[in-house]
């Protein structure tokens, strides 16, 4: 495989990463019901709490679709970094991983 395999193929860990998160989120916060009884609200809720294990009920699938999309952007990251080959772009790339790594 050469490098332009990789260049057509990244861009696409990128928007699976997007998707997948966007969907877990969404897919959590429709079946969300608060400590009262309340429906998630952005306004009222932090995104964190639909992960949250005894109150929300999709917290597993939340919680996996989060872990997964962090593991699908690791990829892009690194593409990004290599390709930029720059200062700014190491920067980028170690703060770009140390993120999608911590979703995890």
């Amino acid at each position: 495989m050469n490098l332009s395999f990789f260049a057509k193929i990244i861009p696409y860990f990128g928007l699976c990463g997007s998707v997948v998160i966007l969907s877990g989120c969404l897919a959590a916060g429709l079946v969300y019901v608060g400590k009262e009884g309340e429906p998630y609200s952005l306004f009222n809720h932090f995104i964190s709490e639909l992960g949250e294990k005894g109150v929300s009920k999709a917290a597993g699938i939340y919680n996996t679709c989060l872990s997964t999309g962090g593991v699908l952007f690791i990829p892009l990251i690194f593409f990004l970094g290599v390709q930029l080959n720059s200062w700014w772009a190491v920067l980028a790339t170690t703060t770009g991983l140390l993120a999608a790594i911590s979703v995890l």
